[in-house]
């Protein structure tokens, strides 16, 4: 069964991995971005709503300042995995193409940056974990704004070429 998502007007269609492949994406989704969430919370008492938005926003400023270029594109790349995700291209007629696997050239031709990529990633995380990350979720929409601002920033002061 595939999950289907339609953005910038291509129909992007989601597999969910193979259980081997799911749980070493997991192991690494977890040491990138889970495990300084958890760090954030360590020694903190989580008793009331407060103290676990700080818990959370002190893991989330950790992955902030330690998630680097190349592990930000080595995330995407897993979870952006041909092999899981093909899309249909929309044509200029109205029409769309065959559906074919979510290579680099595909890649350029649908998605129209950094928001459009992490847009299809959580997609991918939501396919994949819905029933383990869903009390996740409200902390996962956070990651995300907060990753989406920190690409636009890289983008803005990143030397043109």
């Amino acid at each position: 069964m595939h999950h289907m998502i339609e953005l910038n007007s291509h129909r992007f269609y989601i597999r969910r991995m193979d259980p081997f492949t799911a749980l070493g994406v997991l192991a690494d989704l977890q040491r990138t971005i889970l495990s300084p969430i958890l760090r954030g919370a360590s020694g903190k008492e989580l008793g009331d709503k407060t103290k676990v938005t700080e818990a959370l926003v002190s893991g989330l400023e950790e992955i902030s300042s330690s998630l680097g270029r190349d592990q930000t594109l080595a995330l995407a790349r897993m979870l952006l995995d041909p092999e899981f995700i093909s899309v249909e291209i929309r044509l200029d007629n109205g029409t769309y193409s065959p559906a074919e696997k979510l290579r680099d050239a595909a890649v350029m031709v649908t998605l129209r940056g950094a928001s459009d990529m992490l847009t299809l990633c959580v997609e991918v995380v939501k396919v994949n974990y819905a029933d383990f990350l869903e009390p996740l979720a409200p902390l996962i929409s956070k990651a995300r704004s907060l990753t989406e601002g920190q690409l636009a920033d890289f983008q803005r002061n990143s030397p043109k070429n």
